[in-house]
């Protein structure tokens, strides 16, 4: 985003309460385009993971006494930056503006000639105790809310704060950064003429699956969090506004509140199962297993880039990864679009047709159902004979692809430009908490994760929960009965709302009950993910919902029938076939998957015969109804 003549700006921005979706659009948007990142001790981490690659990330936080930085220095680090030609977005918890000392920072700005802006944020001082069920006004109890700084010393003379006026304010008066002197903060209020009997309620982790609640009155709160051992960061509400707390205490009643669950699927993967325990309360530890380790090119195929359009017809990818790195090489040699010259573009599916969009490039082909085996079949003899194809992929991709094509009289490029290995990096802190803290439940969806967290070995310290395993399916089930474990919960069905029901249940203290099933557009998205990372298993079972859920749904027959294949599971494969010839006869991909499945099964006049039709309509010709079990069909005229 800086260049050397481009003028530095400093963007104050409100990272919110703590629940990332709580973050404002703008926000999100500058933590992508910003240079410099200064975050403080009560922003997300996770934010951090929007940070274009290459953004320095600096941690200024400050807890209590405990200082990263010194205000002096954070200021300092602000105008250096910016003076520097920089982007600089400082991220503060909250608003910058509440109690976030925002604007002396604006004002060093100001006095050193640097631009800024200040982009508000939701504040823990209402966003906590919704939270927490506490309206902090209410028409028939609270007409007005003061916040007020927990910081200052109550029992000072010359304190900046109405004591007297304070107390006998008869709305909600919220105080931030004050578990530490809430003792002196309740005496001065009852001194000054303060019911004793005044409701108070605390919220430390506001918004957040970590979030703890206590209530109290002004003349026993400070005794109860001495009890409790309630600790910073927290919010102090008092007033009447509290007792409607058991009445609207809506997300500390969600079913999994209070439980610490790690996904250790791989980040593209992680999300569904992610939002669905975050939407019944749970706090998500996101450890992922696996990463894309970029291998560099070698010499000849770098000065091939160079000349792209002369070595080759045509440039495959099957990941959005592969779309990524091979740019990142083409860029760092200093090209730009016009060496591609006429090559044609074809890709597995939406997503990375997707990524060669932002580069304005534009897909020729892309097969209906997002496999390798599918977009090897999209391709007509015609269109691979004496063809040059470059294929950039993964270390461990499949052969079949490529096979297929030099099988069909093409000549292929393959460019391993990645591999997967271990995930090693702690990009959130996730790790770090589950080592410290522990967890209460960890799940495994598929044998390679539950391999590659065994490989890593970690174990969280003593006297924090030791998580109990959720295994979904069978497959995953064995694979960690090899592996050693065996007190451990199985998911009654293969699907990420089974998955969460069961651990749901199991806390709840009942087995059995599924959440809603997933719609089939969610399946189908599942399903081509695991197809995708070679869960044959898990994809074939997803698939297989999707047509119980709409016994018409053409792509879920072929999807289905591809995943059978893949697991050697032929017969199965030509019933699936057959029944989405039933739907469509005219599909030449149902036609050439089923040609597949017939040849593994050693079926070969019947793979000869779907051979023929898949041809016959790539040619533009209609398959009749009655030809479907080996009558003659209509070829297009001459």
């Amino acid at each position: 985003m800086s260049n050397g003549e481009q003028q530095g700006r400093v963007y104050l921005a409100g990272a919110g309460p703590g629940a990332l979706d709580l973050v404002t659009l703008r926000t999100r948007q500058l933590i992508g385009e910003a240079d410099v990142l200064v975050y403080d001790y009560l922003c997300n981490p996770d934010m951090l993971q929007w940070a274009r690659p290459g953004a320095e990330k600096i941690y200024a936080g400050k807890s209590g006494s405990s200082h990263t930085l010194t205000q002096d220095q954070i200021n300092q680090l602000l105008v250096d930056r910016a003076q520097a030609g920089q982007q600089v977005v400082r991220l503060k918890g909250g608003d910058p503006y509440v109690f976030g000392r925002g604007g002396e920072e604006a004002q060093v700005l100001v006095r050193a000639g640097i631009p800024f802006e200040v982009v508000p944020g939701v504040t823990s001082a209402i966003a906590a105790p919704s939270y927490a069920g506490i309206p902090v006004t209410h028409r028939d109890c609270a007409s007005t809310v003061t916040f007020v700084t927990g910081h200052e010393d109550p029992t000072k003379s010359d304190s900046a704060i109405d004591w007297a006026h304070l107390a006998r304010l008869r709305g909600t008066k919220i105080f931030l950064m004050g578990v530490e002197r809430l003792r002196e903060i309740a005496s001065r209020l009852m001194t000054e003429g303060a019911d004793p009997a005044t409701p108070v309620a605390l919220v430390r982790w506001g918004t957040t699956a970590r979030q703890e609640s206590l209530e109290g009155t002004l003349a026993d709160i400070a005794d109860t969090v001495e009890a409790r051992g309630f600790k910073p960061p927290a919010i102090t509400v008092v007033g009447e506004v509290v007792k409607l707390r058991s009445e609207l205490n809506w997300y500390e009643a969600l079913p999994l509140f209070g439980q610490r669950v790690v996904i250790t699927r791989t980040r593209v993967q992680a999300s569904g199962l992610k939002k669905r325990l975050m939407r019944l309360g749970a706090d998500v530890l996101e450890i992922p297993t696996i990463r894309i380790v970029p291998l560099a090119l070698g010499e000849a195929e770098l000065r091939k880039m160079e000349t792209f359009s002369q070595h080759f017809d045509w440039l495959i990818f099957t990941s959005p990864n592969g779309v990524d790195l091979f740019f990142n090489e083409f860029f760092n040699l200093g090209l730009d679009i016009r060496v591609l010259g006429a090559v044609k573009l074809a890709t597995v599916g939406p997503a990375t047709a997707k990524k060669l969009k932002d580069f304005r490039l534009r897909v020729d082909v892309q097969p209906d159902i997002y496999t390798t085996e599918v977009l090897a079949e999209t391709f007509t003899d015609e269109m691979i004979r004496s063809q040059r194809f470059c294929f950039p992929h993964g270390l461990r991709a499949e052969p079949l692809l490529a096979n297929h094509l030099r099988e069909k009289g093409g000549q292929v490029d393959e460019w391993i430009l990645y591999d997967t290995q271990p995930e090693t990096h702690d990009v959130s802190g996730s790790r770090a908490r589950y080592l410290k803290e522990g967890a209460h439940w960890i799940t495994f969806t598929s044998s390679s994760s539950a391999e590659n967290w065994h490989a890593l070995g970690l174990h969280p310290i003593e006297d924090v929960p030791n998580p109990k395993v959720v295994s979904m399916g069978p497959v995953t089930s064995a694979t960690l009965r090899k592996l050693g474990y065996e007190n451990f919960l199985e998911s009654p069905v293969s699907t990420l709302d089974s998955l969460a029901a069961t651990i749901r249940d199991s806390v709840a203290g009942k087995i059995g009950s599924i959440i809603p099933s997933m719609t089939l557009d969610e399946l189908m998205d599942e399903g081509n993910t695991a197809l995708a990372i070679g869960e044959m298993d898990e994809a074939a079972k997803y698939f297989q919902q999707a047509v119980e859920l709409d016994p018409g749904y053409l792509d879920g027959w072929h999807a289905l029938g591809m995943a059978l294949y893949k697991l050697d599971r032929y017969e199965e494969a030509i019933a699936a076939g057959k029944r989405a010839a039933e739907i469509d006869i005219n599909n030449q991909y149902v036609w050439s998957s089923l040609s597949l499945a017939y040849n593994a099964n050693k079926q070969k006049a019947e793979a000869e015969a779907a051979g023929a039709k898949a041809r016959i309509i790539s040619w533009g010709g209609k398959i009749k109804p009655e030809s479907a079990e080996g009558e003659t069909p209509e070829t297009p005229a001459s």
